[in-house]
């Protein structure tokens, strides 16, 4: 009886670290490939069919509000309700408000922010703007947008 309890304690210690390292894996990977499109990204590529960060429509809202169209969190096959709502200037806080198609929902809040989809998945990038690339370097952070609330995937953007 031990011995098939230390067996299977194994299997599931052995389980649980070969899915955190492979979830790892896809975490660093998001992060180059996403660091890599910052980098890349110019002017004139800014939110023209070529921007990777330019690729959930979205309506306006009053002010500087928007309601995001045709975004799936739940990946239920339904549109999920989702507005970013931001201060009246330029700087400050942004919220983000998801209203899930199959129920729940949740609020981010941080500084100003954009939305952008990567495969199946959506994601928030904060601390991009209009300062010069230089001031940007390492000041940029990514959130994967989840059933439960925004996850901080990588830190150093």
């Amino acid at each position: 009886m031990v011995r098939k309890i230390w067996v299977l304690s194994f299997f599931i210690t052995f389980s649980c670290g070969f899915n955190n390292e492979v979830l790892s894996e896809e975490v660093h990977s998001v992060c180059k490939d996403v660091k890599r499109a910052l980098d890349e990204r110019t002017v004139q590529t800014y939110c023209t069919k070529d921007d990777l960060f330019c690729n959930v429509d979205w309506e306006p809202g009053s002010g500087r509000d928007k309601n995001y169209l045709g975004v799936d969190i739940d990946k239920d096959g339904k549109s999920d309700l989702v507005m970013q709502s931001c201060g009246g200037s330029g700087l400050g806080l942004c919220s983000l408000f998801v209203d899930k198609s199959g129920g729940g929902g949740y609020e981010f809040t941080d500084e100003a922010f954009f939305l952008f989809k990567l495969g199946d998945d959506y994601y928030l990038i904060l601390g991009e703007s209009v300062e010069p690339e230089h001031k940007k370097i390492g000041m940029r952070k990514l959130y994967l947008l989840g059933l439960d609330g925004a996850d901080l995937v990588c830190d150093d953007l």
